[in-house]
């Protein structure tokens, strides 16, 4: 088991990041001769700071604000607001205080990951293995973008973005491993297997104008609210493998691989799709019993490989996305891009080798 603690403060007023640590793995082998294993692992980061070199003529960047200001003026020593926190501009209008921006306008970023994962496996014979392993890993990202009341951002009236992002992934495999012995001249290996795996990915943005009480920085605590995202996307990748591999009193070797995929993101009639690999080594060194002050060890190889990769999800069907509200009516676009009802997996037209 393993923890740990950092906490950082920035050199910028109201800038700091803060991350925990927790992780933990143990296994156990049982009577019947099954082993198990697992680990944990959580993260979980809080970083708080102002806005530096986004929006640079807007108002909101701290770093590009100081470009307006007058050299000779020591704004350290100056008030920035008043007694109620609006912001005292230190000159012209269209910029920020620095100071002042520095602890009100301000990002908080909540990042958490947590991935966990299972592994069995059992020896059925003394050269065959069959395990399992089971995995999740997600991911949450939770954001707060304040432009506080008096800024010269959102029009001096203040605005809440608020972004919440998930990405979720599961993967499983299924793995029969044998090693049974042929000759004393001969190795030979085999992995088969079966793969699943999803990624499950979602994300809401909203955004407040117009606060009604200064200070409070919440969604209903404005007057407008708009919809900036809401998305929601789930692909699925089900695939078989073999992995085949001969050798040749240590020094001769042919490896063939094949793995056809199924994906939710093709057509039903295109999800499926191979590809296959071939690699061939020999240490001639060893081969021909080499003995040289200048050449130690010696290695050719040639390897053919072809190569497959499914798509984006929802890249089949044009669908409208509904838009936000217009003048009291909704609204729903297209995407820019056209989709394609006969996509196919993406695979190479020419074969290609390598030899090194």
């Amino acid at each position: 088991m393993t923890a740990s603690q950092l906490n950082h403060k920035g050199y910028v007023q109201n800038s700091t990041f803060n991350r925990t640590n927790v992780g933990l793995g143990a296994g156990t082998k049982l009577a019947i001769g099954l082993n198990v294993r697992g680990n944990f692992a959580y993260t979980r980061s809080v970083q708080n700071g102002g806005y530096f070199g986004d929006v640079q003529v807007g108002g909101s960047s701290q770093f590009a604000r100081t470009l307006f200001l007058n050299r000779a003026w020591d704004i350290s020593g100056l008030p920035f607001e008043d007694k109620l926190g609006n912001e005292m501009h230190p000159g012209p209008a269209g910029f920020d205080n620095p100071r002042w921006a520095a602890k009100y306008n301000v990002n908080n970023t909540v990042n958490e990951r947590t991935v966990m994962g299972v592994r069995f496996d059992f020896n059925i014979t003394k050269w065959a293995n069959l395990a399992y392993n089971v995995g999740s890993n997600v991911a949450n990202i939770d954001r707060t973008e304040v432009y506080e009341v008096s800024s010269r951002a959102a029009s001096g009236q203040g605005s809440l973005t608020t972004d919440k992002y998930k990405s979720h992934e599961i993967e499983s495999n299924v793995l029969l491993t044998l090693t049974p012995k042929l000759h004393s001249d001969f190795s030979f290996k085999a992995i088969v297997g079966q793969s699943f795996n999803q990624r499950t990915n979602t994300r809401q943005a909203n955004t407040g104008n117009i606060f009604i009480v200064r200070g409070i920085h919440k969604l209903s605590n404005t007057k407008q609210q708009i919809f900036s995202a809401d998305l929601y996307s789930r692909r699925r990748l089900i695939g078989a493998f073999a992995d085949l591999s001969f050798g040749y009193k240590n020094f001769a070797f042919i490896e063939v691989t094949g793995r056809n995929d199924w994906s939710s993101t093709l057509p039903a009639n295109n999800r499926s799709y191979f590809y296959p690999s071939v690699s061939t080594s020999l240490v001639f060194t060893d081969a021909f019993k080499i003995q040289s002050n200048i050449l130690d060890y010696g290695k050719i190889r040639a390897a053919w490989a072809k190569v497959g990769n499914d798509a984006d999800p929802y890249s089949i069907f044009d669908t409208y996305s509904i838009g936000s509200n217009f003048l009291g009516n909704g609204t729903a676009s297209l995407p820019f891009q056209a989709n394609n009802a006969e996509l196919k997996p993406s695979l190479p037209k020419k074969l290609r080798s390598v030899l090194k």
